[in-house]
């Protein structure tokens, strides 16, 4: 699992700096930071906390964090599909709630 790349992937797709991400989790920036660049491995607390501010449910944050040998019986293809498509809808989303 990848959380660090999920992380950022998912706070850049919101529009949101490590700072702000950090502001809404309680978390310090620099602990972020050190989760986004993978020397450090997010606790399950923070997983959920992260999630929280990401505005989204942690199983699509864990589903973010899939590498090649976590997703059984999903081809790379596949898992990279269903990323992108999932990403495309976080940011939709987020598009719409931005202009009303």
């Amino acid at each position: 699992m990848n959380y660090g790349k999920a992380i950022r992937t998912l706070r850049s797709a919101k529009g949101m700096s490590q700072k702000q991400l950090a502001g809404r989790a309680k978390l310090d920036p620099s602990y972020v930071s050190l989760l986004e660049s993978g020397t450090r491995i997010p606790s399950a607390g923070t997983l959920e906390i992260l999630s929280e501010a990401l505005g989204m449910p942690l199983y699509l944050l864990m589903l973010f964090a899939s590498e090649n040998g976590d997703l059984k019986g999903i081809s790379p293809e596949q898992a990279g599909v269903l990323g992108k498509q999932m990403l495309d809808i976080l940011t939709q989303k987020e598009a719409k709630t931005k202009r009303r």
